[in-house]
């Protein structure tokens, strides 16, 4: 049980990154559109 915890953080760390990553993404689209 001790691994848990780590596991956790790095699932929601992770998860952060691809937010990041797809909202990286949609600005540059949308710069694409309205340039």
């Amino acid at each position: 049980m001790a691994g848990i915890p780590g596991t956790v953080s790095s699932i929601i760390a992770t998860t952060f990154t691809i937010i990041n990553a797809i909202r990286n993404t949609s600005n540059i689209l949308l710069s694409f559109l309205y340039s």
